[in-house]
């Protein structure tokens, strides 16, 4: 087996194996919800140019144990294992690795996005997560890469209780072997598609872009000295972290569960959070205290205002923090108003009402950070009473050129993709295995152009993990830097030679994003807008308020003009950022909450419904008809079609108009319910189950659920009793 070198910084030097095991596994459990046990049913291993199935783990240990020895494994010299949702299957298997092979804090490390397993080590075992570096499902990642092994569907019962001594099918042996064969495949095609060795593959997806921009930032010396002396101290980290938000999404409170007939507007804003990285000023500059009551600062301002906070932008952005006495709407006709309930802190109220988690009324007490877009919004949608308790400033500067040569890059490799991707499919064929890689390809371009915000806003404070099991099995997770305080961390992170991001930088592309929807929801009007979900709007369509939309449209464009914010695409045509565009209209709409709205579109002649509803899943496979998978979708079961229907007849066609009607709230799905997962943790042993001897070190415990409803989340009530009773202001 030959070894790859990848020096780290510091003094070690760690060698790859060329080739990565490749792990999968295949779970049962006694369907005892009380006293639940689970267990492995087979783990598979692709590796070397061989394959392996082992029926239990203490197999497989004792086996990875001789390999251990055989390679010659060690914290230097180390073998990857690629696991497709590494922390199913590692659950299964932790217990295990942690008894038969020794660890300590330079031996593990567990990296963890709320107990996600996205690395883990062990010695000379290295454990990565392919769906974190894919995030596609194994079926998709193999159809977008057209490998030749792609994985089998709907040939594995999994309702049956499968034991370690159960003779496995040829079915089973299919579908077991092709799940690894087909990781293998799809683990090779992304190596060859971004050029990368088994010791340069990132962790996860937006691994790939944040290279791209450390290595470009590294080159400006002066972008880096800046980088590291405008470092936030802890208080500025929280104080960033407690106003930064996502996007904005909500229903228009008038008119939320009614059917609209009329003509539906949608539009959706080409590459929303990018555009917002070229097109505006962002706050790179080191961070100023420009007011607190309790520290003296620079300015000897004794009064600001909201008009004098405003004033500073765009030289500069700020966070404010506010004591909120008293809210309300100006006006009844807001349909979407903005301020979010879930940021306001140390809250005590004597009058509240919101709408779908939006403030409509409150009086009382509270604690909120809101940075200067918000607050302009806040000002001009609602009457407030509030004081002034902090302000903290940061100077602004349109994204450096380190960094938007980068972006630029991918904004235009996504059009010329797209354009070859076209050429490609009217010489081949659209599903030609040249359409398939090449498509695979635009997807890739598509990501990495999202993926440029997401690495904008990496958090510097975060934790890494040992997982011990000679702990309490309620506390296994230990963290590594528990110990350090926040200021220690945020030292770490800007002490750091790979560091180049600042983290105000990136919570303040959210805030310019929603800005600019609220922009648009203006220029609509209230009374028009429908609903929105973080860069698209579905409005009532007529041709003033498309005239009005594309006049804002001209003014970004001029403004992007001025900026250079575009690019030229292969085809010699302008691609701007920063464009509001016209998507598939409708001719029915009806929302009733967040992620929760549906519109009947015209899909080549055929009335369809389109849907969105958080938590229901899209569509499930019920059975087979030959070789074709069967799916009950959403919207048909929203059409009133059940699984003996679709069975019986898989051509049945919904009604879309019944299934429109149908989104209500408490409507109950039968088959699109998704599932439940709850992890059992516990040490290796073994149990006897209906005569069978089982080992088991706990697991995770899937279960399809029998009933799902769509849920009211407008009366969510927050609550807190701890009010701020001393403050100075």
């Amino acid at each position: 087996m030959r070894y790859i070198c990848k020096k780290y910084i510091g003094q070690n030097t760690i060698y790859y194996a060329q080739k990565p095991m490749v792990l999968d596994t295949e779970t049962s459990n006694n369907k005892d919800d009380k006293m639940p046990i689970c267990w492995l049913t087979s783990i598979q291993i692709y590796f070397d140019g061989k394959y392996y199935l082992f029926r239990k783990p203490s197999m497989f240990i004792k086996w990875l144990e001789r390999m251990y020895v055989r390679h010659n494994l060690s914290f230097n010299k180390r073998i990857i294992i690629i696991v497709h949702n590494l922390s199913y299957d590692l659950s299964y298997l932790i217990g295990y690795l942690q008894m038969s092979f020794a660890y300590g804090k330079d031996d593990i490390q567990y990296i963890n996005e709320g107990h996600k397993f996205i690395m883990y080590r062990q010695g000379g075992i290295e454990f990565r997560d392919t769906y974190s570096l894919s995030n596609s499902s194994l079926e998709n990642w193999g159809k977008n890469l057209n490998v030749a092994h792609k994985k089998q569907v709907g040939i594995y019962d999994y309702s049956r209780t499968i034991y370690q001594d159960t003779k496995l099918t040829s079915a089973d042996l299919l579908y077991d072997k092709f799940d690894v064969l087909s990781l293998n495949d799809c683990f090779k095609a992304q190596l060859c598609l971004t050029n990368d060795t088994i010791a340069t593959v990132p962790y996860t997806s937006t691994g790939y872009i944040r290279r791209e921009f450390r290595k470009s930032a590294k080159k400006d010396r002066k972008y880096m000295q800046d980088f590291r002396s405008n470092r936030l101290n802890e208080h500025e980290f929280l104080i960033c972290n407690h106003s930064f938000a996502g996007g904005y999404t909500h229903n228009n409170r008038h008119l939320k569960d009614k059917v609209i007939k009329a003509k539906i507007g949608h539009r959706d804003f080409r590459s929303h959070y990018p555009s917002q990285m070229r097109c505006y000023p962002l706050p790179f500059g080191k961070p100023q205290l420009l007011y607190s009551p309790i520290t003296k600062t620079r300015d000897r301002k004794a009064k600001w205002t909201v008009d004098d906070i405003l004033k500073l932008y765009p030289d500069y952005s700020t966070i404010t923090t506010l004591l909120i006495e008293k809210v309300h709407l100006i006006s009844d006709d807001i349909t979407m108003p903005f301020l979010q309930w879930s940021k306001l802190t140390d809250v005590k109220y004597t009058e509240k009402k919101v709408d779908n988690g939006r403030v409509i009324d409150f009086e009382g007490y509270a604690i909120t950070y809101v940075d200067n877009h918000l607050l302009k919004i806040l000002t001009e949608q609602y009457h407030i009473k509030a004081k002034i308790i902090e302000i903290l400033a940061f100077k602004n500067c349109y994204l450096p050129k380190c960094l938007a040569e980068v972006v630029d890059r991918y904004f235009k490799s996504k059009s010329d993709e797209k354009i070859k991707l076209k050429q490609i499919e009217a010489q081949f064929g659209e599903k030609s295995d040249e359409a398939i890689y090449q498509n695979a390809i635009l997807m890739h371009s598509k990501a990495g152009l999202n993926g440029t915000y997401g690495m904008m806003v990496q958090n510097p404070v975060y934790d890494e993990y040992l997982v011990n099991y000679d702990r309490n099995l309620d506390d296994i997770f230990t963290p590594l830097t528990s110990s350090k305080s926040t200021q220690e961390c945020l030292d770490i992170y800007y002490n750091n030679k790979n560091s180049f991001l600042p983290y105000q930088a990136g919570c303040f592309i959210t805030a310019l994003a929603r800005f600019e929807l609220y922009e648009y929801i203006k220029t609509i009007g209230y009374d028009k807008v429908l609903y929105c979900d973080t860069d698209s709007i579905f409005y009532l369509k007529d041709d003033e308020t498309e005239k009005k939309i594309e006049a804002l449209n001209d003014l970004k464009h001029k403004n992007a003009d001025k900026l250079g914010a575009y690019i030229t695409d292969s085809n010699g045509n302008k691609i701007y950022y920063d464009v509001f565009e016209s998507e598939k209209d409708g001719k029915a709409f009806k929302g009733l909450h967040s992620k929760c709205y549906g519109m009947i579109i015209d899909d080549k002649g055929k009335e369809i419904l389109s849907a969105t509803i958080a938590g229901i899943v899209s569509r499930t496979l019920i059975g087979k008809n030959g070789d074709e998978n069967i799916y009950l979708t959403r919207e048909e079961e929203l059409g009133d079609i059940t699984k003996e229907m679709k069975l019986d007849n898989p051509n049945i066609v919904y009604d879309p108009w019944v299934a429109l009607d149908n989104i209500s709230d408490n409507r109950h799905f039968k088959v699109n319910t998704g599932t439940t997962a709850k992890y059992v943790v516990e040490r290796p042993k073994v149990v006897v189950i209906d005569g069978h001897t089982i080992e088991t070190s706990g697991g995770c415990i899937i279960r399809q659920l029998d009933d799902k409803i769509i849920t009211n989340c407008d009366d969510v009530i927050y609550e807190d009793d701890d009010f701020l009773t001393d403050i100075a202001i």
